[in-house]
């Protein structure tokens, strides 16, 4: 019996384009450069762009070992990246801001809400499922994708939340996982997780005892993603849509509606 189903956010509750995401980009960047500039370190644009890039395959070298890192030590990397002696020449006074440069370009520029997941997670809520989400969140913090899911009318739904620049580590980390099904009160043995990457969704929730739902989106990964197409994870199913999930899960054993 399932009694409890965790979920992916990026590309599985939520699905972003590469337009967004370069405007996303060009919002961070500027965003940056005002702070800094504000705080009386003028640099170029373009240096700004190649530190912007070049601290995403450092953090990215992270993620890589599993860990993870918050907004603040993200910007002290990119600020690194335009001069080594910056981080320490920032005043304190100066670092919020900067942070909120970092971290918010999502809210002016969101991914779009999967129409069917809010169905879904009402009909398992009738059921009696306890719902949690675990993310990996890359350059959006934990605070801002809360914000994402309550203005997507998604938020009230999760019982237990768990961003990995919050939990320090990363999935497939099976840690993360169990961490989660602890605050919902449930057995790894009788609940799910629901994610498009294969290696840090399915192969990690079976790695904590969990059974894992691959979302097959047809879309490649994200580069801070690897193993999205990881053919040595066997899903123990395979779902195209939201509107198939609770069939999905009923093969398993579900709660009758109440």
């Amino acid at each position: 019996m399932v009694e409890a189903v965790t979920f992916d956010f990026w590309e599985t509750l939520a699905q972003d384009s590469s337009e967004n995401l370069r405007r996303a980009r060009d919002l961070r960047v500027d965003g940056l450069r005002a702070g800094l500039r504000e705080a009386g370190f003028d640099r170029p644009r373009e240096a700004l762009e190649r530190a912007h890039d070049d601290a995403g395959r450092r953090i990215a070298a992270i993620w890589e070992t599993g860990r993870d890192v918050g907004t603040r030590e993200q910007v002290r990397i990119l600020m690194e990246g335009l001069d080594p002696s910056l981080p320490g020449a920032v005043g304190g006074g100066a670092w919020p801001a900067l942070e909120e440069a970092y971290a918010a370009p999502a809210l002016s520029f969101p991914p779009a809400p999967r129409p069917d997941a809010a169905g879904a997670l009402r009909e398992l809520r009738a059921r009696g499922v306890r719902i949690g989400l675990i993310s990996n969140t890359g350059r959006t913090p934990g605070r801002i994708l809360r914000i994402l899911l309550h203005r997507a009318g998604l938020l009230e739904h999760f019982e237990a939340l768990t961003f990995s620049d919050e939990a320090g580590i990363r999935k497939p980390d099976p840690r993360v996982f169990r961490w989660t099904l602890n605050k919902l009160g449930a057995r790894p043995e009788r609940a799910a997780h629901v994610g498009d990457n294969l290696a840090a969704d399915v192969g990690g929730a079976q790695a904590a005892g969990c059974r894992g739902i691959h979302l097959a989106n047809g879309t490649p990964a994200p580069l801070s993603d690897p193993g999205a197409d990881d053919q040595g994870v066997q899903p123990d199913a395979v779902i195209r849509g939201f509107h198939e999930l609770v069939a999905a899960l009923e093969k398993f054993g579900l709660p009758p509606a109440r």
